[in-house]
């Protein structure tokens, strides 16, 4: 990358973090229904065409972590599905995302996901997105992974979705200021003692 475009990508990154924190701030205040972009762009000083230049909508301020971990978990998976341990290979991505998520701004991520789960439309839209992740994880499994192709596909779907499970019971019952270790080491407990009797040797 050349450092013009690095550059502008960091600033853009920069804009994108300022324009989420204010809107958090206004939600919280206001409350979300009650906040337009408009008031959000006001607060960060610039004009509702720039704001939807970082963000298609204000819904779309608080998804940005969703799909963040969507693209972590992705790209943590691609890099571990060739070892023929398929339970192993998405315990190993979602602790990577979950070390990842929690170093960054944890405090700020907590609040958009409280802030989604009182919201029911912007919680229906995170699950759409969860749902289409696990799919997409299901179907890179089957294609890339040696134990996932001995199995038929409805049993890849539900070992992930296990998977998942295990990663939000771990999350719920976490502290809020656990450390990314404590975060990790829950969900291995946890996965180790619900292995699927598909994956047992």
């Amino acid at each position: 990358m050349n450092q013009p475009l690095k550059f502008r990508e960091v600033a853009k990154r920069a804009i994108r973090e300022q324009i989420s924190a204010a809107a958090l701030a206004r939600f919280r205040d206001q409350g979300f229904h009650e906040t337009t972009v408009e008031h959000i762009a006001a607060d960060v000083g610039m004009s509702t065409r720039t704001f939807f230049r970082y963000f298609s909508s204000k819904d779309e301020v608080l998804l940005e972590a969703t799909y963040a971990f969507e693209d972590r978990f992705l790209n943590a998976l691609q890099e571990v599905l060739r070892t023929d341990n398929l339970w192993e290979a998405l315990g190993l991505a979602l602790r990577v995302s979950t070390i990842e998520c929690r170093s960054d701004v944890a405090q700020h991520e907590r609040e958009v996901q409280k802030l989604i789960q009182n919201t029911p439309s912007l919680m229906a839209r995170q699950l759409e997105v969860m749902d289409h992740l696990q799919a997409e994880a299901a179907s890179r499994c089957c294609l890339l992974n040696p134990q996932a192709a001995r199995l038929d596909e409805g049993t890849v779907h539900a070992v992930v979705g296990s998977a998942f499970s295990c990663y939000r019971t771990a999350e719920l019952r976490l502290d809020v200021d656990a450390t990314s270790d404590e975060a990790g080491k829950a969900l291995s407990l946890l996965m180790q003692a619900l292995k699927p009797v598909a994956l047992q040797d």
